[in-house]
């Protein structure tokens, strides 16, 4: 008897290896699986701009990296003595227009030189509803606390979505491959019925863009939705996966875009990193096990050359 409806992933190849440089941007799922990652020496960067959860804002960062086009001081606003801008999140944010223009600068900066080494860009959209600032009329990337008045709230097309990364997609070198997936995690403000519109705009849009031959779809939603439908694979909050659940997730992430002997390296990668973050009872123990780890680290770079551990802890 079987009692749940488990989902297996259509395989995509081997994507995703040691030496391929990774780019993510967008909602939660980036900041979870981007972190998986970093823990296991993959090349990757994660949401320069901060977790953007509407595919429009996620794409004009993005185009503006590929064309180059630099921050303007006057594109910041000020609120509660922060200035910001509608094109990130207010992780950026910063007390003087100055600094708020030298962090976005830099950010700016590095995503443009990832971008020219980028192999795979993995995009997580998290809502179709956007926020139109009235003044600029822009979809902003994050309303950062200015009055609802200022802004109209609306559903993005699937087409406009279809249009917009496709458009940037097609800016990027020739063989990049690009995963798309939409977040589990539900939009509750916006209610269920309104945020089931959203996803299943986002997850057509997705689709869309798959048949046409430009992204791969990696069905982070479907996981959390149709395969772990229990309330105890979530966070107290009822919304967000658990860590049980994000495990599950990444487990399912990896077999679908690595191949086997990838996945048996991240496994050697984090028998390392569990030795090194274990807590000794004395300095002794810990030199021992330094040195047994650091001929594990000379092996493992004879496999992956450029990968670094940390081993001042």
């Amino acid at each position: 008897m079987n009692l749940r409806t488990e989902i297996h992933p259509d395989q995509l190849g081997d994507i995703i290896d040691f030496s391929k440089w990774i780019t993510m941007m967008g909602s939660c799922f980036t900041e979870n699986i981007g972190d998986k990652l970093k823990q296991s020496k993959f090349n990757v960067t994660t949401n320069p701009f901060g977790i953007i959860f509407n595919p429009i804002p996620i794409n004009g960062i993005l185009q503006r990296a590929l064309s180059k086009n630099p921050f303007h001081a006057e594109e910041f606003r000020t609120l509660n003595s922060r200035w910001f801008s509608y094109n990130s999140h207010s992780i950026l944010s910063r007390p003087t227009q100055q600094e708020t223009l030298e962090v976005h600068y830099q950010q700016l900066n590095n995503l443009q030189k990832r971008i020219e080494t980028t192999d795979v860009l993995i995009l997580s959209w998290g809502t179709a509803w956007g926020y139109r600032h009235i003044e600029t009329n822009q979809i902003v990337a994050n309303c950062h606390k200015v009055p609802q008045k200022e802004f109209v709230k609306e559903l993005i097309d699937i087409a406009e979505i279809v249009e917009s990364t496709k458009t940037v997609i097609q800016n990027f070198k020739s063989d990049v491959k690009v995963i798309i997936t939409v977040s589990p995690v539900r939009h509750w403000k916006d209610g269920p019925v309104q945020n089931s519109r959203s996803k299943a705009r986002l997850i057509e849009a997705a689709h869309q863009l798959q048949d046409e031959g430009l992204v791969h779809y990696f069905p982070a939603y479907e996981l959390l939705m149709d395969d772990l439908r229990d309330y105890r694979f979530y966070a107290d909050d009822m919304l967000h996966p658990s860590g049980k659940a994000l495990e599950y997730v990444w487990d399912k992430f990896q077999k679908t875009t690595m191949s086997e002997k990838t996945i048996g390296l991240i496994e050697s990668i984090q028998k390392i990193n569990r030795k090194l973050f274990h807590k000794f009872k004395n300095e002794d123990d810990r030199k021992d096990m330094i040195a047994k780890v650091k001929e594990e680290i000379v092996e493992m770079k004879k496999m992956i050359p450029e990968i670094k551990f940390d081993l001042s802890k």
